[in-house]
């Protein structure tokens, strides 16, 4: 007999309804289909006893869970990895604004040519200067307020040129880093002021 057919009799079978050739019927296929006799215990409240685990499966059992432990470690040192390089990569590629610069941070060359006034400032390569400046009757004024870092090792360079002026009204410029101001007249360094 079928599975199915087997358990739709079992109601029946358990209450003594079946007759005796569907009786014999089930108990064969009980004794050979263990699915069956599970759902016939079932059926009877009768739960079958447990299988006694083996220490071969205890062991096997702590092997796996020590297997997931260790593949949980790996994927957890693997993420901190990539976040790693994550941040690396953010700190190494993105441009950096670094504080106030000083002197030190910069070349500077100035003088004459000509009859004009230069000013040249050039900070190591890979950086940018960010600069404000005015200009108003009694010179020009410069403030270097920072430093960038760029992705090309090219050197930021700025200069200024203006036409000499006369002892009395000279060309004058003021250039302020963090930790010194320098004061030029026609192309002259005359006077450094350290904060």
């Amino acid at each position: 007999m079928k599975c199915e057919l087997i358990r739709d009799l079992l109601p029946l079978y358990i209450d003594g309804l079946t007759s005796e050739e569907s009786n014999r019927e089930i108990e064969k296929h009980l004794k050979s289909c263990k699915e069956c006799r599970i759902y016939y215990l079932e059926m009877k409240g009768e739960i079958p006893e447990a299988k006694a685990v083996s220490e071969e499966e205890i062991e096997d059992a702590g092997l796996i869970k020590k297997i997931k432990k260790k593949r949980k470690h790996r994927i957890t040192a693997a993420c901190a990895g990539a976040a790693a390089v994550l941040l690396l990569a953010i700190f190494v590629l993105l441009p950096r604004t670094y504080g106030e610069v000083k002197y030190e941070d910069i070349t500077l060359s100035y003088g004459t040519r000509e009859n004009k006034a230069y000013l040249q400032m050039t900070i190591k390569p890979g950086h940018e200067i960010v600069f404000s400046g005015e200009t108003n009757r009694n010179g020009t004024y410069f403030k270097v307020l920072s430093a960038t870092r760029i992705l090309n090792n090219e050197s930021d360079s700025m200069g200024w040129e203006d036409e000499l002026g006369t002892k009395d009204s000279p060309c004058k410029w003021t250039l302020e880093f963090k930790d010194k101001t320098l004061y030029f007249e026609n192309g002259e360094l005359i006077q450094e002021k350290n904060k």
